[in-house]
């Protein structure tokens, strides 16, 4: 993982070096990501440590699943934040993620690009 973003390997090897796989993947993260950050603020917002337990450990288990290290790292510390209480905690993790988030779908798209090329638009 030369950059610290997405371990590139292992998220290969999760998803068979299947590009279409990847850009479903990559399509699916992307459509989400927006709803799931706006989940965890709106939970902060409203003092609510279960919920916003339950929907970081969620996220945590997306980041996992896309080896994307560092933003599983910062869910991670949320989930952690959340279930001992500390939302000021919490919310200063949030913006950090948010800003993650946002590098691993730039990344995704990078290692598409990167292993396959642009689609072929004749096709």
């Amino acid at each position: 993982m030369a950059n610290g973003i997405v371990n590139k390997v292992a998220l290969l090897d999760r998803i068979g070096k299947s590009r279409q796989l990847l850009e479903e993947v990559t399509g699916m993260y992307t459509d989400e990501r927006p709803a799931l950050l706006d989940q965890l603020q709106e939970a902060i917002d409203a003092g609510d440590a279960d919920s916003l337990h339950r929907k970081a450990h969620r996220l945590k288990g997306t980041f996992g699943s896309l080896a994307a290290e560092k933003a599983f790292a910062v869910a991670s510390r949320i989930v952690d934040c959340a279930r001992s209480g500390d939302l000021v905690g919490a919310r200063k993790e949030l913006d950090l993620l948010a800003t993650e988030a946002r590098k691993v779908e730039d990344e995704l798209r990078r290692i598409d690009a990167q292993e396959w090329g642009e689609p072929n638009a004749a096709c």
